[in-house]
């Protein structure tokens, strides 16, 4: 396992599998007898562009979800009616779901403040992508006190984050000949 290396190729015959990365102190070439490739589909046809045509295929007709999320941490005090709920479906908003992750955790006297998650996929993230970090954070805000009025003043901060490439996927009529081949 070598961490921070950037891997640039990756080789194999009947008997042996060489990797080559550079990290800190240069280019190195590692050979062993077998490498777990754990990477997204793009980045593996990259460094293994002597995949057999079959592979690349297979590998080519994956894609990518795209998101952007939006972490909204609070200072409330008491219990608050999200807390016994994970998740919901926010269909016409800003976002597709907001999480409270902390809900599953939450027993005995209610400590104060938490976390919300926020998530936009697919076009809406698109769409969202295009905006600054503060037009993003705007309509985050101004949707979650749609939907809890009550955090009007207690929303400490909103972190930002573009996730473009997040839940692989096959389009329709790709996925049974990729599995079979991978």
């Amino acid at each position: 396992l070598r961490l921070n290396a950037a891997v640039s190729s990756i080789q194999w015959t009947d008997d042996s599998v060489t990797v080559e990365y550079s990290d800190a102190d240069g280019p190195v070439r590692v050979t062993a007898k077998r490498a777990i490739v754990a990477t997204p589909a793009d980045r593996a046809l990259e460094v293994m562009p002597d995949l057999p045509s079959t592979h690349q295929g297979a590998l080519g007709a994956i894609r990518y979800g795209r998101y952007v999320v939006g972490g909204i941490f609070t200072n409330e005090t008491g219990e608050q009616r999200w807390d016994d709920y994970y998740s919901l479906s926010t269909p016409e908003l800003s976002f597709q779901c907001l999480f409270n992750h902390a809900a599953p955790l939450r027993t005995g006297p209610r400590k104060p403040g938490g976390a919300l998650a926020v998530m936009s996929g697919g076009p809406l993230a698109d769409r969202l992508a295009a905006l600054s970090d503060a037009e993003i954070e705007a309509e985050y805000r101004r949707d979650v006190l749609a939907i809890y009025p009550e955090l009007e003043g207690h929303i400490e901060r909103v972190v930002i984050k573009r996730q473009p490439r997040v839940v692989s996927y096959w389009e329709p009529g790709t996925r049974d000949e990729s599995q079979k081949t991978l």
